[in-house]
């Protein structure tokens, strides 16, 4: 196929040989440049690929092309340099080719009539930037490249025009799919079948983009069959088949091609598990690893396809899955492999080997890679919304890997899976707090360096600005990202700092246990267990009554009941559902342990004890659970996200300086958010107990006021709605009078710099109620304040009733002051405790009134 090209090349390279002059020189290297990439496109030899890229480069460096004639060309190197990242280039073909791109965008009038087709290039390049970092930020650039290209492009009366029409659509169609899939929006992926219908419509079998339009059209219709449509998987590998059979043998985009039909038989035998169609799945994932370069980023996935056929097809046969065990395995060790590839490998791996005879030992090396690899899968170059919903696709890692640990027999082990896996953006900020007062003195560079950098990492992002803006802001976390990665390297060879931000050893997380025991509960789909964290040692205590499924059904019911409304029936009966619930935590976590520690009933002294629940445990109570007694009468519940947060928090001194009194915030009157009539007899409340309290009411609690008080202050207090972002958790925020125009969210709060920082009383709906997507990760706003420093902080699991609210506050600022008075350390625990039991005793049946507040902390 390629000879004819062969010999076109050929006749240029004697043609440029006898050019005349410098104009003819290189305009003959520009269409020299042209056939080596259709010579690629055609044969997909990466040479010829590298000829493309160099001729372009060379005719851009002579200079003959000035202005805008120059212009077409940098699109051709952009879109050059976007082939070869796809086939395997390193992320600097990218980079440089949006910023060829941006170039080309901004000098051309929206009135040329290649400004389209220049749009549609930028959006391609920011769409495959996407797939290389999976940066939603660009995701969206290019959905605005592309819908920009959408509106300006003519319709299809010319065949030029038809060709740019139909391949605008698709693309857009394409990427709204994508949008769909990391956003969830519902409109997105219907726009996306409908566009990807009409241009795969648009064009016969034979046309050059014709198995394009195809692929497009099965991505499309695979991501509705994935979001309820099963109906549309026959018709999805149907687009498939017929764009893998248009594409030639050895093109670029065959790998891809590959990729995409076996996913979707995938899911057609996961919704019909015919023999057949097992087959079939098979062969297209044994001829997609064959196809697939060792180089190219679809291979990790092509290897995941093959491992879950083989142990598709062992399962259906009765077999050991040998041969998906070793597949998974070697791509989770492969180290050329992006990390979220391998961790998803490893992840398969580690529960084939724990479900396989004899090899608990490999499962628990394979738990422990996957655990590894989850802060680099959700590292610092990520965008915080991109991290959470990352460690979202891996909620129950952790637990499942300490489930392993705890079934070969090692709970230290399994203590320490967990509190690697658990948290893990938490830990990311805890690394920015660390000590290097030490450090200071053997190596004050370094530890100036690192003084620098944590506060660039902390710092909020500059407001991008621009087009393809997004890939600036991306690459300066990615640049900061290796900065930092490479000062731990170089401080852990100072000595006496070779441990220098490890993750915490056994001896360091069992320090947690040193004030009062710490129940560790996790909940897996393998097994449930505490970890009863005391006197220097774990111990371990089966929850036989516990399931993964039980306690996300829990959940489920629990936050449906405390939320419910309507006719009295229906209040009531959700009251006894509250109760029939906290009965069942009684009985199957909150009891057994306690009898573990030693508490079989009330105390008159009640003592000290932490909880640190896993997974759907975190949206219940626990310290309020009752059957007969309650936990509220033996013992003074805390919780905490991880150990060692909770370490850090006793260890940490507040430096002197802070300004005396508490902030005091209350919001009586909310832009959209109903009033709250007992906010300002709260907050003056609160004032009256303690001297030197500053108050901001109404329009004077403004974002950028109430973050400057903070800074000044040890504690704080807000009587104020919060709104919670279901998608996007880190966006969840108080509702301060300008939260419309300036939010104060949880990821604002969590970079805050507050060095007094010591309590915080959030008297607010909901605000240690987690994320369904990551409950482990502490992305609200109780963990918000504690991430920002705040040893203690009081929050609550569900929206509270304002005067209820107010009369928790009445009673524990009172204990608070006489604390203060005393020069006593603040004992918040121990007055929300009496608090809650107060409102218990007065209202025993309501427990929606008294259970929901928290207290987050040492």
């Amino acid at each position: 196929m390629t000879q004819p090209l062969d010999h076109r090349i050929a006749e240029l390279d004697r043609l440029l040989a006898a050019a005349g002059t410098p104009e003819e020189h290189w305009g003959l290297r520009n269409d020299r440049a042209t056939l080596y990439w259709t010579r690629y496109e055609e044969a997909g030899r990466l040479p010829d690929l590298a000829h493309t890229i160099a001729e372009f480069r060379a005719v851009l460096a002579a200079g003959v092309l000035g202005g805008s004639a120059a212009l077409p060309t940098m699109s051709n190197l952009a879109g050059a340099l976007t082939l070869r990242a796809k086939a395997g280039g390193g992320p600097e073909d990218l980079r440089e080719a949006v910023e060829l791109l941006r170039t080309v965008v901004a000098g051309t009038p929206a009135a040329d009539e290649r400004y389209g087709g220049r749009l549609l290039n930028l959006g391609g390049v920011l769409l495959g930037y996407h797939h290389a970092t999976g940066d939603s930020a660009v995701l969206h650039e290019a959905r605005a490249a592309f819908q920009a290209a959408h509106d300006v492009a003519a319709g299809p009366d010319t065949p030029e025009r038809r060709e740019h029409w139909v391949a605008t659509r698709s693309n857009l169609g394409e990427c709204l799919r994508l949008v769909h899939a990391v956003t969830g929006e519902p409109e997105a992926l219907d726009q996306a079948v409908a566009l990807a219908r009409t241009a795969a419509g648009a064009l016969p079998t034979g046309h050059p983009l014709y198995a394009r339009m195809q692929s497009n059209l099965a991505l499309a219709l695979a991501g509705a069959a994935h979001a309820g449509q099963p109906e549309m998987l026959a018709e999805a590998a149907a687009a498939a088949r017929a764009a893998l059979a248009a594409t030639p043998g050895g093109h670029p985009n065959e790998p891809e091609r590959h990729t995409v039909y076996a996913g979707i038989l995938r899911a057609a035998y996961a919704a019909d598990p015919d023999p057949a169609l097992l087959n079939r799945f098979r062969r297209a994932a044994r001829s997609a690893v064959r196809a697939t370069p060792a180089a190219h980023p679809n291979a990790g996935w092509a290897r995941l396809l093959l491992g879950r056929a083989e142990y598709a097809h062992a399962d259906r046969s009765g077999q050991e899955p040998t041969v998906a065990r070793e597949l998974f395995r070697d791509t989770a060790q492969n180290l050329e492999l992006p990390p979220g590839v391998r961790a998803v490998a490893a992840r398969h791996w580690s529960l084939l080997a724990f479900l396989g005879s004899g090899r608990l030992a490999e499962a628990v090396r394979a738990f422990g890679l996957a655990v590894a690899l989850l802060p680099q899968t959700a590292g610092r170059a990520q965008a915080a919304v991109d991290a959470e919903r990352l460690l979202g696709e891996h909620r129950h890692l952790a637990a499942d890997a300490a489930a392993c640990a705890l079934t070969a027999g090692d709970p230290g082990l399994a203590l320490r899976l967990l509190e690697q896996g658990r948290g893990v953006l938490l830990s990311q900020t805890l690394d920015t707090w660390a000590d290097v007062t030490e450090l200071a003195a053997r190596h004050p560079a370094l530890a100036a360096e690192f003084t620098e950098l944590r506060g660039l990492t902390r710092a909020e992002p500059a407001p991008a600005e621009g087009v393809a803006a997004g890939v600036a802001a991306a690459e300066e976390r990615a640049h900061l990202a290796r900065r930092w990665s490479a000062l731990i390297d170089r401080i852990r060879t100072v000595p006496g700092h070779e441990g220098f931000l490890a993750p915490p050893s056994l001896p360091e997380l069992l320090a947690a246990g040193r004030d009062g025991p710490v129940a560790v509960v996790n909940v897996s789909g393998l097994r449930c267990d505490a970890l009863l964290v005391r006197d220097g040692r774990v111990e371990v205590l089966p929850l036989p009554g516990l399931t993964l499924d039980g306690a996300e059904e829990a959940a489920r019911r629990f936050l449906a009941a405390v939320t419910a409304t309507g006719s009295l029936a229906e209040v009531a009966a959700a009251g006894e559902t509250v109760r029939e619930l906290l009965g069942w935590l009684w009985r199957t976590v909150t009891g057994p342990v306690l009898a573990a520690l030693g508490v079989t009933g009330p105390r008159g002294t009640p003592g000290r004890m932490w909880w640190m629940p896993c997974g759907p445990l975190a949206f219940l109570p626990l310290h309020a659970a009752e059957d007969g007694w309650s936990a509220l009468d033996a013992v003074v519940s805390s919780y905490t996200p991880t150990l060692r947060s909770l370490c850090h928090h006793r260890d940490r001194a507040v430096p002197p300086g802070a300004v005396d009194g508490p902030l005091v915030v209350a919001m009586p009157h909310t832009p959209a958010a109903p009033p709250l009539p007992h906010a300002v007899r709260e907050a003056e409340t609160v004032a009256a107990l303690h001297p030197g309290a500053h108050l901001l009411i109404g329009p004077a609690a403004t974002g950028a006021q109430v973050l400057a008080e903070l800074t000044r202050r040890r504690w704080a207090h807000f009587a104020c709605h919060a709104a919670g972002r279901a998608d996007q958790p880190g966006l969840s925020r108080l509702l301060l009078h300008d939260h419309e125009r300036r939010p104060l969210t949880v990821r604002e709060l969590s970079r805050a710099h507050l060095p007094h920082a010591e309590l915080a009383y959030l008297s607010a709906c909901a605000t240690g109620h987690p994320a369904r997507t990551v409950p482990d990760e502490a992305v609200h706003l109780t963990g918000a304040f504690h991430l920002a420093g705040y040893g203690q902080v009081v929050g609550t699991l569900w929206r509270v009733a304002d005067d209820v609210a107010a009369d928790v506050t009445a009673y524990v600022h009172e204990r608070l002051a006489a604390d203060a008075a005393a020069h006593r350390p603040l004992d918040a625990a121990t007055a929300l405790h009496g608090a809650i039991r107060r409102l218990r005793d007065r209202y025993p049946a309501a427990a929606a009134l008294w259970a929901g507040h928290v207290h987050v902390g040492r």
